[in-house]
Order: C-alpha cells, then sequence, then structure tokens
C-alpha cells in the first residue's frame, strides 16, 4: 500500500514508476541510477518497521527509507484485500 500511495503522491509519477522494483524479491522498492528507496507503511504511531538484514547495508552510493504513517480505517467498507 505504501508503494502505491508513495507513487500516486509524487509529482513525477513517471519517474517513480520508472524506478519501481520488477520482482517482490527485490531488495528494495525503488531504484534510480545508483540509488535505492525502501518504503514502509504502519498505522502505529510509533513506527516500528520490520527490515531484511540486507536492506540495512548497501554498496549503493544513496539508500533511503520512507515510512508513510496512515491512520487506522475503521470503516465497514471494503478493503483493498475484499
Amino acid at each position: 500500500w505504501g508503494e502505491l500511495f508513495l507513487i500516486a503522491s509524487s509529482s513525477n509519477q513517471l519517474k517513480i514508476l520508472e524506478a519501481w522494483h520488477n520482482h517482490v524479491e527485490d531488495k528494495y522498492d525503488f531504484y534510480d541510477n545508483n540509488a535505492a528507496l525502501e518504503v514502509k507503511c504502519t498505522t502505529q504511531g510509533n513506527r516500528k518497521h520490520n527490515f531484511r538484514h540486507h536492506q540495512l547495508s548497501s554498496k549503493l552510493k544513496d539508500h533511503y527509507v520512507a515510512s508513510i504513517l496512515t491512520k487506522p480505517d475503521h470503516s465497514k467498507g471494503l478493503s483493498i484485500n475484499d
């Protein structure tokens, strides 16, 4: 969900779509030249996230984490899983 939110919110959607990873097994969510971005999303105010060990070390010049805090949805409507 966080990746889609970032894409939808981007001022340059074409560029971010081109940088979006091709495989679910990729180390990071977005790649652009020698930079990478991992997106984490939570509804918890403490913003605790889980990472794979190899995501925390990289030979890339720049790698970043975007932490997206969302409001819990308490509605009775359909969810993304529906």
